[in-house]
């Protein structure tokens, strides 16, 4: 029992020290004007479309009844696109296996 209760005590140690370089990488980012612009532009897509979305204006192919897609998807779905993207994509191929690399 003793094991298991050092586990918890460093997987709380581990979990505090997590959280506390993530509230100081958030100071950092509101401290700084800089890094707030770019924390903003980078939000700014997701304004627009989310404007867009609600005004109605977006284009028929990335939704409603001229949609180029289906309306709903399922998993089998999915996965037979995923599959199929690899071999549609112009241009698109596998990586070949360099023997030299150390990675897999």
């Amino acid at each position: 029992m003793k094991s298991v209760s050092k586990i918890y005590h460093m997987l709380l140690a581990g979990a505090t020290a997590q959280a506390k370089w993530d509230y100081e990488c958030s100071m950092r980012i509101l401290g700084s004007r800089k890094r707030l612009v770019i924390l903003g532009l980078l939000f700014l897509p997701c304004v627009l479309f989310a404007v867009a979305v609600a005004a109605d204006q977006l284009p028929g192919m990335l939704g409603g009844h001229k949609a180029y897609g289906p309306s709903f998807s399922t998993p089998q779905l999915l996965w037979v696109l995923s599959a199929c993207l690899p071999v549609s994509s112009p241009g698109a191929s596998a990586p070949e296996a360099d023997s030299s690399s150390p990675l897999p």
